[in-house]
C-alpha cells in the first residue's frame, strides 16, 4: 500500500470581499482536484491543537503524526536540522528573518523584498562577523532568501516573539519576557550591519527579526513509529527539517523554490520517480507553498488563486484523479491519498478556537 500526503500549506483562508465573499479555494478553477474530491471523503481537519499558535511548524508535525504537545519545541530548531546546523546542549535556535522596518517602526516587509539567497548570504556573513562568530555564544547561519538562523545560549530563549509576517503594515511588536532585553539589543545592533551590507547587494533589508525559537527536538524515526519508510519533497527548510529529524528521505528537486516560480510538476514527478526507482511502497509526502497571502491585503488573494493554488494542486490532483483507470500508475488502487492544509493563509479571527482546515482522503 502506498500513501501519498499532499500539503498545500496555506490554502485555508477566510471568505474575501475581493473574491465576492468566496475563499480562495472556492474561487480557484481546479477541475482535477474537484474530480479527486468527488471520489473522496472530504471534511475539515484540526491540525492545530488547542493552545498552540496556528503556524506551519505545528500543523506539519500533526499531519506527520507527531503530537505537538509532546514533540514541538519551536520552528527554528526544525529549520536548523534542514540546514545541517547542529544544536548543542544549552543552545537555542531562532528564525532570523531579514526584514524591512521603516523609521516610524512599521513592519514594511517581513521578507525584505523577497531578496535572493545570493543577496542574503553576504548580509548574514556580515552579521556573523560583526555580532556572532561564537562571541557570547551567538552565531548566524545563512539559509534561503530572507529565512536565516541565529543560534544563542539558552539564557536568551525565554521570550514571546511575534512572527514578522503577522505584523505586516503594523508597528513592530517587540519581544517580551525575561530575554526580551537581550534580543532587542541584538536586533537593534543589527541595523547598522544589515543596512550597510544590504546596500552593497541592492537589498531593502534594514535589520533582523528573531522569532520561532526552541531547543533541539527529539523525534522518533518515522519507520519506528509507523512501520513504514517514506520520502518527502519541499522547498521549505521547515518541512525538510522535519524529514531530517524523523529520518525520511528528503528529495532535492531542481526548480522547487517555494515562490511563484516553483516548478510543481517537477516536485510531483520527482516524488513518483523516486518511488519507482526505490521499488518500494512507502509514503510520499509533497509540500507546496506560495508566498501570496502574506504579500499584501488586496493583491495577494488574486495572485494566490490565479497561480499558486491552481498550479500546485492540479499537478498532483491530475495524476491522482486519473490513476484509477490505470492499474500500473504509482497512484493506482493500491494507494491512499490525503490532502490537508497545515495552516491558514490569514491570521485566525479567534485565537481561542482551534482552526479547522479543508481536507480529503481517498
Amino acid at each position: 500500500m502506498k500513501y501519498v500526503v499532499l500539503v498545500p500549506d496555506g490554502c485555508a483562508d477566510e471568505p474575501l470581499d475581493e473574491l465576492g465573499g468566496r475563499t480562495p479555494l472556492e474561487a480557484a478553477h481546479m477541475p482535477h482536484l474537484a474530480g479527486l474530491a468527488a471520489r473522496s471523503e472530504v471534511g475539515r481537519a484540526i491540525v492545530i491543537p488547542p493552545g498552540f499558535p496556528p503556524g506551519s511548524d505545528v500543523g506539519h508535525l500533526s499531519i506527520l503524526g507527531y503530537d505537538p504537545a509532546e514533540f514541538h519545541t519551536g520552528r527554528a530548531p526544525i529549520e536548523a536540522a534542514a540546514m545541517g546546523v547542529e544544536l548543542r546542549p544549552g543552545e537555542v535556535a531562532y528564525r532570523c528573518n531579514l526584514v524591512t522596518i521603516d523609521e516610524a517602526g512599521t513592519m514594511v516587509d517581513f521578507a525584505a523584498g523577497h531578496l535572493t539567497s545570493e543577496q542574503g548570504a553576504p548580509i548574514v556573513a556580515a552579521l556573523d562577523a560583526a555580532l556572532g562568530a561564537g562571541r557570547n555564544g551567538i552565531r548566524f547561519h545563512p539559509g534561503v532568501e530572507y529565512r536565516h538562523l541565529c543560534v544563542v545560549p539558552s539564557a536568551m530563549g525565554d521570550a514571546a516573539c511575534v512572527p514578522p509576517h503577522d505584523l505586516t503594515g503594523q508597528l513592530a511588536v517587540w519581544p517580551t519576557g525575561a530575554s526580551a532585553g537581550a534580543l532587542r539589543e541584538l536586533m537593534d545592533a543589527s541595523r547598522e550591519v544589515v543596512g550597510a551590507a544590504a546596500r552593497a547587494v541592492d537589498s531593502t533589508a534594514t535589520q533582523i527579526w528573531l522569532w520561532g525559537q526552541g531547543l533541539k527536538p527529539e523525534l522518533p524515526r518515522f519507520v519506528d513509529r509507523f512501520g513504514v519508510d517514506g520520502r518527502l519533497t519541499s522547498a521549505v527548510d521547515l518541512v525538510r527539517g522535519l524529514g531530517v529529524l524523523v529520518d525520511l528521505e528528503v528529495l532535492d528537486v531542481p526548480g522547487a523554490t517555494a515562490g511563484f516560480d516553483n516548478d510543481y510538476v517537477a516536485q510531483r514527478d520527482a516524488a513518483l520517480a523516486s518511488d519507482t526507482e526505490a521499488r518500494r511502497a512507502p509514503p510520499v509526502r509533497r509540500h507546496v507553498r506560495g508566498e501570496g497571502p502574506r504579500d499584501g491585503p488586496a493583491e495577494a488573494p488574486r495572485r494566490l488563486v490565479s497561480q499558486s493554488l491552481k498550479r500546485s494542486f492540479e499537478s498532483s490532483a491530475q495524476r491522482a484523479s486519473s490513476s484509477s483507470s490505470r492499474p500500473s500508475s504509482p497512484l493506482a488502487s493500491s494507494s491512499r491519498c490525503s490532502l490537508s492544509a497545515a495552516r491558514k493563509a490569514s491570521r485566525p479571527r479567534r485565537a481561542d478556537v482551534p482552526p479547522k482546515y479543508p481536507c480529503l482522503s481517498r
